[in-house]
């Protein structure tokens, strides 16, 4: 009788087998089915995306999610991808706009990338924790935990460590670093002080997650990325910002002045010298936004410490063009900061690095560029004459400087280059002004005034209220010396 039974029992679950294994494979079908669709989606829309066809690959994206966002077959990490390519085609998309709202936009899908990469996110916690107890419910794991006197409490701990280090942690960092980003990009539109601020956490948060020991260049890309924003700070807001973009430049180049090695010379330490270039010509702006501040000195001085490290990278023999751009700029912050201390030392400098800036920018090859430079070799050769004792000596150096700006006219034609020819106006009016104290003073005065007439054509009253006033203030200084003849 209990052989019946248990014969029946057998029969019942076998029967109850043979049911359930229909369900099970149309399940898997179903599932396989699904993650094949979604795989085959995406891929189109990477595609699409690495062409540069943003709109489209958003769209697929969007329908992605819209299909797949809560469906069990993809993980929550594909998922914030997704989100995560979704904020970069907003950002790439509107590259070239002033679309305050599409970058907006572009920054929610960050955050909500953020929610599926960040480790206290309740889906991901559950994942671990159901992982953790399979293993606990091992008899021979719960015996290696005695024998080691490990506590339940504490392998969770580590293994949550260990995934804070794996994908989700480096994503969640990267997704950091991307918010930052958006958050530059809504500040240049407006509301610049708070959304710069914004960037500033989210690189700082970042950073946490990058250290240097074992992410050196991305370490050092997001240092870099939070030391400009520093820099747009102290422009909007406080000079301590700048100290603070300080202070973190120098952390950085220290550590990977220690260890080269770890960087492929077009990730890592292109990186850190485009920053270095950028940072210094920060540190020009904010100079040039007040000139007369006591801390001017200190300002220039940091300029030329980045741009010094900016040309270690950028060498003549690789990088010309990039080299002659941070002599032309080291050149001009060389003589900014002759007006505060070593006048010939620093004018010297000066004229060093413009001159070698000139030798790869030619004017067949360059003109823009040549013009640049040749204006601003007039401006130091004008600070040289007046350093000069010697009045032949400092009659040549006017008559390079006026040849220099003359040089640069041929370039900054009225109808090119509005705004550089009036400029280039406006510094030679003032060396003439200067030259007529020494040489042919009416000749000079002359010269002069015809300057300021060609840059009052471009500096009207309405347009540029600053450099007309600076000009009407030339022109009273030409009447008093030529009443004076």
């Amino acid at each position: 009788m209990v052989d019946f039974w248990i014969i029946v029992g057998t029969i019942l679950a076998l029967i109850g087998i043979v049911l359930a294994i229909p369900p099970i494979i149309k399940n898997y079908r179903e599932e396989k089915k699904n993650k094949l669709k979604f795989l085959q989606l995406k891929k189109t829309a990477d595609e699409l995306f690495a062409l540069d066809k943003y709109h489209e690959a958003l769209e697929i994206n969007k329908d992605l999610i819209k299909q797949f966002e809560y469906e069990k077959t993809v993980d929550l990490f594909s998922i914030g991808e997704i989100y995560s390519k979704m904020g970069h085609c907003i950002l790439n998309d509107a590259q070239n706009k002033k679309d305050y709202d599409k970058i907006l936009e572009g920054k929610q899908y960050f955050n909500k990338a953020l929610s599926y990469f960040d480790i206290n996110n309740y889906r991901i916690k559950n994942l671990i924790f159901k992982f953790v107890n399979r293993v606990d419910t091992s008899k021979t794991f719960k015996l290696i935990l005695n024998i080691l006197k490990i506590n339940q409490d504490k392998i969770v701990i580590k293994f949550l460590d260990f995934v804070r280090v794996c994908k989700y942690n480096f994503r969640y960092a990267g997704t950091r670093i991307d918010l930052g980003v958006a958050y530059c990009r809504l500040a240049e539109i407006k509301n610049g002080v708070d959304h710069f601020k914004n960037a500033v956490r989210e690189y700082k948060e970042a950073i946490k997650l990058y250290p240097f020991e074992r992410f050196p260049i991305d370490y050092v890309l997001a240092s870099n990325n939070l030391i400009i924003t520093y820099y747009q700070l102290a422009k909007l807001e406080d000079p301590k910002y700048f100290i603070a973009a300080q202070m973190l430049f120098k952390d950085v180049y220290i550590k990977t002045e220690k260890r080269p090695e770890l960087f492929d010379p077009h990730e890592g330490t292109i990186g850190f010298a485009n920053t270095a270039f950028r940072a210094g010509n920060l540190s020009r702006e904010i100079y040039e936004l007040n000139p007369s501040s006591i801390d001017s000195p200190k300002i220039l001085k940091a300029a030329i410490y980045c741009y010094d490290n900016a040309l270690e990278f950028f060498n003549v023999e690789i990088y010309p063009y990039e080299n002659a751009m941070i002599q032309n700029n080291l050149g001009i912050t060389y003589c900014h900061l002759s007006n505060f201390e070593e006048p010939k030392t620093n004018l010297g400098k000066s004229l060093d690095h413009l001159l070698s800036a000139l030798e790869i920018r030619k004017k067949e090859l360059f003109p823009i560029d040549y013009a640049q430079t040749s204006h601003n070799l007039g401006l130091t050769y004008t600070s040289i004459a007046m350093q000069e004792s010697n009045n032949d000596e400092k009659l040549a150096r006017m008559r390079d400087a006026i040849q220099q700006f003359d040089n640069a006219l041929k370039i900054r034609t009225i109808s090119k280059y509005p705004i550089e020819f009036a400029d280039t106006h406006l510094n030679r009016a003032i060396t003439f002004i200067k030259f007529s104290d020494i040489y042919e003073a009416k000749e000079n005065l002359v010269s002069a005034s015809n300057s300021i007439k060609e840059s009052r054509k471009i500096f009207t009253k309405e347009k540029y209220s600053e450099k007309h006033d600076a000009l009407e203030k030339l022109e009273r200084i030409i009447d008093e010396k030529i009443k004076k003849l």
